[in-house]
């Protein structure tokens, strides 16, 4: 499970010698595939919103800054993007709104203030802002896709790209080789039709395998006939 084992998996696939560097190498055919790898990394976290992928996915809790809409620690450094709907504050149990657009950020700013104000939430330039200026210290959490889907081999340190051959894939070495394989034949200029569909399957088997679904809710009414609230559907598993 590393880029190693990956990459020689891909030089079988490709019917090429196989070798026991990548990096260290220095080859030609090596520096290729090494390349494509990080490629392949960069991509996956870059162009595939319409996935989940819960092995790029991060938890970030912060306090926040009082006297200010700007939160000096509300931004990881590993931010790519926000999954939205996921902001919540944990010391009023309530969900935030957002990550908001220009347009509603401006609307938000002029509601007048009030103790049941909606907190919203945005991503600007210098970081990420909350609206109302918090007034006392509170702790925020939301959930975000990470620019890290390299793992050393240490098994804690997240990258962003393959810097030896003992690194490691989050989303396993299958996906990998099946990724560098269409790219190679691409570089090459072989047909890779077939390739790329086998690692778009592969995707799209990952996501639908790892991303969960959301349960079913069903409206409890009281004997008058109101509404009381939310109650799960038992039973229901989802699709």
């Amino acid at each position: 499970m590393t880029l190693l084992s990956a990459l020689n998996e891909a030089q079988r696939e490709l019917s090429l010698p196989v070798t026991s560097t990548i990096i260290a190498d220095g080859q030609e055919t090596q520096n290729l595939l090494y390349r494509l790898a990080n490629k392949a990394a960069r991509e996956v976290v870059n162009s595939r919103p319409e996935y989940r992928l819960p092995a790029l996915e991060r938890e970030h809790t912060f306090t926040t800054t009082t006297g200010a809409t700007l939160q000096a620690s509300g931004k990881p450094s590993d931010l790519k993007r926000i999954i939205p709907g996921t902001f919540w504050n944990r010391t009023s149990d309530k969900k935030v709104a957002g990550p908001i657009d220009q347009e509603e950020w401006s609307i938000a700013n002029g509601v007048p203030i009030t103790t049941n104000c909606t907190q919203y939430v945005m991503l600007r330039y210098d970081g990420l802002h909350i609206w109302p200026a918090p007034t006392v210290a509170e702790t925020i959490a939301y959930e975000y896709r990470s620019t890290k889907p390299v793992l050393a081999v240490d098994g804690t340190t997240y990258k962003e790209s393959f810097s030896v051959d003992t690194d490691s894939y989050v989303l396993g070495d299958e996906l990998l080789t099946l990724d560098v394989v269409w790219r190679y034949k691409r570089e090459k200029g072989r047909d890779y039709a077939e390739s790329l569909k086998d690692f778009e399957l592969a995707l799209m088997t990952t996501a639908s395998a790892t991303s969960g679904s959301r349960r079913a809710y069903l409206a409890q009414t009281d004997s008058d006939g109101m509404g009381i609230g939310l109650i799960p559907e038992t039973g229901f598993t989802g699709a």
